[in-house]
């Protein structure tokens, strides 16, 4: 097998039951529970980044990935049947090279150095899971993130879809992403991403544009009257879970409360 994977750094597809842990993978030992979760991850978003192998004469060792090499294990071993529409994924796209000291290098930087999701792409697969009823919990633990980034890029999944499509084309920034989510109906959205698309608008500038009259929570009128005071008289608010504040939508009844 070894003289049909001699090119370096190639991308190639390796069936399953040909790959193996690598001693030079740096996580020797994972909780099973982690591996549950990465498994539960793939079965509903499927496979988001290769594995990176180390190519022997007896065949490819895995040095790059070995939690995902233990899901996918798992999931072939339940007869790839965890979900009805479950794809296998088996063979395994896999970056291998011969060369050993490249392998130890790739060894000791894949977690730091693996390549990131696009934002699009990352927001995809958390609603994935969580269309199948995934915690928030569950999906941090399933890519290494904090339960506070999973929500963030939840609230990012309710955009239209084109709002979605058009991130992923690199049409309009992160940034301006999270500034519609503010948009108090999917139309609004859609008729400030016709506006900004291709322009050069601050996502600020759109903040404002979307929230008009609200007042923030930082505002001296709110410290004095207090949150939670005055939404026990009626007023209503927004969270911006981007900005790490809350919008209050009711300057006259804050005004009066403030009096």
């Amino acid at each position: 097998m070894a003289k049909d994977f001699i090119s370096r750094g190639d991308l190639r597809l390796i069936p399953l039951a040909e790959l193996r842990l690598s001693p030079l993978n740096s996580r020797q030992e994972i909780a099973a529970e982690e591996v549950e979760a990465m498994a539960e991850s793939l079965a509903v978003a499927g496979l988001l980044q290769n594995l990176i192998g180390h190519l022997t004469p007896s065949g490819v060792e895995i040095v790059g990935g070995g939690t995902r090499l233990r899901a996918l294990q798992r999931l072939a071993a339940e007869g790839w049947n965890r979900h009805p529409d479950l794809i296998p994924i088996d063979p395994v796209p896999v970056k291998v090279t011969a060369d050993l000291q490249e392998a130890v290098a790739w060894a000791g930087t894949e977690n730091s150095a693996r390549s990131a999701l696009h934002p699009a792409d990352e927001v995809r697969a958390y609603a994935a899971m969580r269309e199948r009823g995934a915690s928030l919990s569950r999906i941090a633990r399933s890519f290494a993130r904090s339960e506070a980034h999973v929500e963030r890029r939840l609230k990012l999944a309710d955009l239209p879809a084109e709002a979605l499509a058009a991130l992923r084309a690199n049409e309009i920034s992160l940034e301006m992403a999270k500034a519609l989510t503010l948009a108090p109906s999917g139309a609004r959205c859609l008729e400030v991403l016709t506006s900004v698309r291709g322009r050069d608008v601050r996502p600020e500038q759109v903040r404002r544009e979307l929230t008009p009259g609200t007042v923030p929570s930082t505002d001296r009128r709110v410290l004095f009257v207090g949150l939670e005071a005055y939404l026990a008289a009626g007023g209503t608010s927004q969270r911006d879970l981007f900005a790490d504040r809350t919008l209050l939508e009711d300057e006259a009844l804050l005004d009066r409360l403030f009096a």
